[in-house]
């Protein structure tokens, strides 16, 4: 079989990336050969070589000469899902992707796709897309930004997908809730996005390589997150959280996050596009439960 994308590195390959491989392997849209993953510790390159992929350690940062000698630049696409890991101090983040950007550069790389995040979007409120101009008075949405302009200058192939809230069947919100835990702000509204339409969108992006630019990957609901963690907790059975009630006066807009540019350019139909269905699902409640 010839894949019509070609071969395929992933950058950091974690709970995304895994599923990634998983159903490109599983609709038979890449031979498991053309894969190459990449992860930072032996405890998470021991646990995918396990689950059968072909994966190798790579650390950033690293020397320049060293890292572009790396095979996972030897493949015609790179997805990056490194974490930016802002809320460990870490402030590196635009120079690891620069390097990356750089080494794919040298190595003719066709196209590379970032994994970033709509915490980019910090300090705004209201209906916001791709298109809203940033509040940079946090230093978080500075790095963010920095590091998906690092990718949207490489010269080949280029895309940014900047995701919600991961959330899955084994990423169940409701084992976010802590016992007893009064919760704030239960008006403003959730932005989440199901793992298997954040996979979506990725392969999306892979087989329209001449897509390029920012993409927002959300899913299409405008639910409170008391509305959300409430069903959230229901739908497992557990005791519902709590909300301390708001100060009008001082009461957060909150911010909903568009991503029909999504839907629209890659021609993209959600799987998982009603998250409160999704809860009160017997197969979500079910599934995680058998996870834990």
């Amino acid at each position: 079989m010839v894949s019509s994308i070609g071969s395929l590195g992933i950058v950091g390959c974690g709970w995304l990336g895994k599923a990634l491989i998983k159903d490109l392997i599983d609709l038979d849209k890449i031979s498991p050969n053309l894969i190459l993953a990449t992860c930072q510790s032996s405890e998470s390159l021991t646990v995918l070589i396990d689950s059968g992929v072909r994966a190798e350690k790579l650390r950033l940062p690293d020397n320049d000469d060293t890292l572009a000698m790396h095979n996972v630049f030897k493949q015609d696409s790179i997805i990056i899902c490194i974490p930016p890991q802002l809320k460990h101090g870490r402030a590196d983040y635009p120079q690891k992707i620069q390097q990356l950007v750089k080494c794919a550069e040298l190595n003719d790389v066709k196209r590379v796709i970032l994994v970033s995040t709509t915490a980019v979007y910090n300090g705004l409120s209201g209906d916001i897309d791709e298109n809203n101009e940033l509040d940079y008075s946090a230093e978080k949405v500075k790095v963010i930004n920095k590091a998906e302009q690092e990718v949207l200058s490489f010269k080949g192939s280029a895309a940014v997908m900047r995701f919600a809230g991961l959330i899955g069947e084994d990423r169940h919100p409701g084992r976010f809730l802590s016992t007893n835990r009064k919760m704030t702000d239960g008006q403003i509204w959730v932005n989440l996005i199901h793992q298997k339409d954040a996979v979506g969108l990725l392969k999306c992006l892979l087989f329209q390589n001449d897509k390029t630019g920012i993409f927002n990957g959300v899913s299409d609901n405008r639910i409170t997150k008391k509305l959300f963690y409430q069903t959230a907790a229901s739908s497992l059975n557990m005791t519902k959280p709590e909300f301390i009630p708001s100060d009008e006066k001082k009461s957060m807009v909150g911010k909903n996050i568009l991503g029909q540019r999504s839907r629209k350019k890659l021609n993209y139909q959600f799987v998982v596009d009603d998250l409160l269905a999704w809860l009160n699902s017997t197969d979500c409640s079910v599934s995680d439960k058998a996870n834990h």
